[in-house]
């Protein structure tokens, strides 16, 4: 009896713990409601906030915009020179009132153009007043304007503000616009720059624009404060108010959100009634205790419930275990059964990693160097838990030197993995190996030079230590998008490597970088070279094999990589030599002595036999580029003496009908007769004129046009250049020289 009562005594408590549990989880969300619901009404006001930045932010970009347009349309009158010539007009000039309705018929175009913008321009020294519907003095725009409004301003209040001096300021006013009624947004300036006189300028948009914005207000109000703070108009989605119709000034607290206009020193200011916010907090507060209330009741029903089913979780648990047994309590028996649950799973876990760890391995392999996988990518990220989609990668490739013993490579290998994945923590990477080499890729992160960095530094680092263990080794890491990218960036890396006697640790990126640089740099030399042998200069062309030699020099190349490097040399000199040689033995003979030079393995008579090579291939192009330039030279001659009486005849016309370029004929022409191709030119229709004037007499202008001249001007300027008279003269003393006799008398 007393072992049951014992069990039944445990039993109540365990049941008092859990209820007293249950209550109180019940009572942390009742007491989290009374603190949102502080919060709640601070959340609230800050939502409304927002929306007032939202609405605030689109009205004052639109309003903004009407400002804008505003200064676009002073832009406009300042750049227009009508404004500037009307000022310089008296009031007397019969011009007067002609360039009064000019300028009005512009200010119309521009408001045609520009719908919704009234402008207003007053001259204060002739009181003068011009707009797009009216151009008159100010008493009768005066009477235009105001003659059918019941409570006008007067005369003078009127004249007052027209008269006033602004400085690029925008007020609200009803009565400066000609076109609207009511309150305009105004921009006024007194315009002085390149005017006669002073001009007051006045560009109206009606608020009835502004109040066409706030049409999607609700409970808001917009208001417009001018650059000393006041209110300037109040506006709701009724439309513009009156101040005293603004709640505020009826000592309601408001919730608002000011900016400042982007055109002007103006704000904008967008208000909500505080009794719009504690609507809304009610409403929310409300429904919280709702929600606290249907919580409750569902919380006990719950906990009631779970009592009732699980009252006994512990006796179920050793029943399936086979019961108690005697003398160990139910606890020290779930250790048993933990225990030798635990050592079964380390055995078979043990086994599992080992095996997907080769699989892991071979998997990574097979991606490194593109061939296809074993399994699918998708079951690879199941099964060895791997996410390579979409990544940047980072590989360290490290090859070891192997000594033969099994034993000891195997050893050799765990100490270097050891070492460097210490020295790269806390990095995650994958490794693989394949015969000397060691693989560990990283999907990164983080920032890849700064990846790269960090491995350097490390393989650094795992170099230093394992050269006390007498373990040397070489490195490359390498970024790229794609495995099998960095791969080959790596093996290629270490090939060049080897080819150079380079060693240690490498940055692939910096290789490619400089092989970069040294093919820009062979190119670059390679063009020259090709431009030099073009033009037969052979001693450029063998400076520049001293420069390649210099190249190859620096890169420490072995001279077979050298010999292989200039055979596009030796066959851009074979593709220039063969059609200019003359006869086929001297092609043979150039092919043989090629096939030596890429044969040779003494460095010293390659590159003498190579310097002989390209010095007899450049006197071959000169030759042949001297007798080139003679034919040329008498194509030219020819062309200019069959057109030379055709005015549009010039180096460029020759040089387009001779397929040259204009500076390269000119060049050659002059290099090859000494005179200039213009000169040239000349002195042909020089010598056809002299023959014409040799026949018979003609006058200037004609004799000009025969001979290809544009006008006489130009044909006595060249002819008596070259002949050291003019045509007049020359014609003159032809005539004298016919009525003379043999004796010199004058002929009958």
């Amino acid at each position: 009896m007393k072992i049951e009562h014992d069990t039944i005594f445990r039993r109540k408590g365990v049941a008092v713990s859990w209820a007293a549990s249950y209550l109180l989880i019940l009572l942390i969300p009742i007491l989290g409601g009374f603190v949102s619901s502080s919060y709640t009404s601070h959340v609230i006001r800050q939502e409304i906030q927002n929306a007032n930045q939202l609405i605030l932010s689109n009205l004052q970009d639109q309003i903004d915009e009407l400002m804008e347009d505003e200064k676009s349309a002073l832009s406009f009158l300042y750049a227009n020179s009508q404004l500037s010539a009307f000022t310089a007009i008296e009031e007397g000039d019969p011009y007067f009132h002609y360039e009064a309705q000019e300028l009005m018929e512009l200010l119309s175009a521009y408001q045609v153009s520009n719908p919704g913008l009234d402008i207003l321009i007053y001259y204060p020294k002739r009181d003068y007043v011009l707009s797009p519907r009216t151009a008159n003095f100010s008493r009768y725009a005066y009477n235009g304007k105001f003659f059918y409004l019941n409570d006008p301003p007067s005369y003078e209040e009127w004249m007052k503000k027209l008269s006033a001096q602004y400085h690029n300021e925008f007020l609200i006013a009803p009565d400066l616009s000609i076109l609207y009624e009511g309150n305009c947004l105004i921009f006024a300036t007194t315009a002085r720059y390149n005017l006669a006189e002073p001009v007051n300028i006045f560009i109206t948009v009606p608020l009835s624009r502004i109040a066409g914005l706030t049409d999607h207000l609700s409970e808001e109000y917009l208001l417009l404060s001018d650059e000393n703070g006041e209110t300037a108009a109040v506006f709701s989605a009724d439309g513009e108010l009156q101040r005293q119709s603004w709640p505020a000034e009826e000592g309601f607290p408001m919730i608002s959100v000011t900016a400042a206009s982007g055109q002007s020193r103006w704000q904008f200011t967008v208000s909500t009634p505080e009794t719009a916010f504690w609507r809304q907090a009610r409403q929310t507060a409300m429904l919280s205790v709702a929600c606290q209330v249907v919580s409750l009741l569902l919380g006990i029903f719950l906990a009631m419930l779970l009592l009732r089913r699980n009252y006994r979780p512990v006796s179920r648990i050793v029943e399936m275990l086979g019961g108690k047994k005697r003398g160990q309590n139910e606890f020290e028996q779930f250790h048993q059964a933990y225990q030798l649950l635990s050592d079964e799973n380390h055995t078979i876990r043990s086994t599992l990693e080992e095996q997907n760890r080769l699989l892991l391995e071979s998997y990574l392999l097979s991606l490194l160097k593109g061939r296809r996988p074993h399994v699918s990518e998708s079951d690879a990220d199941n099964f060895f838990e791997l996410n390579l989609r979409g990544n940047r990668f980072g590989l360290a490739a490290i090859q070891l030197v192997l000594n033969g013993d099994p034993q000891k490579d195997e050893s050799a290998f765990r100490l270097l993995h050891a070492v460097f994945s210490g020295q790269v923590q806390p990095a995650r990477f994958y490794k693989t190996e394949d015969g000397p080499f060691l693989y560990y890729l990283f999907p990164l992160e983080e920032d890849a030079a700064a990846w790269k960095r960090g491995c350097l530094a490390a393989l650094h680092r795992t170099r230093t230590i394992c050269g006390e263990h007498g373990l040397p080794f070489q490195a490359v890491v390498s970024c790229a998008e794609e495995p099998h990218t960095l791969y080959l960036d790596t093996m290629e890396a270490l090939e060049y490597a080897s080819i150079v006697g380079a060693g240690g640790i490498m940055d692939s990126g910096e290789i490619k970088e400089y092989e970069e640089h040294f093919r820009v740099e062979a190119e670059e030399r390679r063009r020259e070279f090709t431009e030099a042998v073009h033009r037969g200069d052979a001693a450029a062309a063998q400076e520049l094999l001293e420069a390649f030699y210099s190249l190859y020099c620096r890169q420490n190349l072995p001279f077979s990589v050298v010999r292989l490097q200039m055979t596009g040399v030796m066959n851009l000199l074979v593709e220039i030599f063969y059609p200019l040689a003359e006869e086929n033995s001297q092609r043979l003979n150039l092919l043989t002595r090629v096939e030596r030079l890429m044969s040779d393995t003494n460095e010293a008579s390659f590159w003498q036999e190579l310097r002989q090579l390209t010095a007899c291939v450049c006197h071959a192009v000169r030759r042949q580029n001297q007798l080139e330039v003679a034919d040329l030279s008498q194509q030219v001659q020819a062309y200019i003496r069959q057109h030379y009486a055709e005015d549009s005849l010039n180096i460029s016309s020759i040089a387009a009908a001779l397929s040259r370029s204009p500076k390269y004929l000119s060049r050659l022409f002059k290099e090859e007769t000494g005179q200039g191709i213009l000169d040239y030119i000349g002195c042909v229709r020089v010598e056809k004129a002299k023959k014409i004037l040799d026949q018979r007499s003609v006058s200037c202008e004609e004799l000009a046009g025969m001979v290809g001249f544009t006008n006489s001007r130009t044909l006595r300027r060249v002819f008596l250049k070259i002949t050291g008279m003019t045509p007049g003269r020359y014609s003159h003393n032809l005539s004298d020289q016919e009525k003379d006799g043999p004796d010199g008398e004058d002929g009958e």
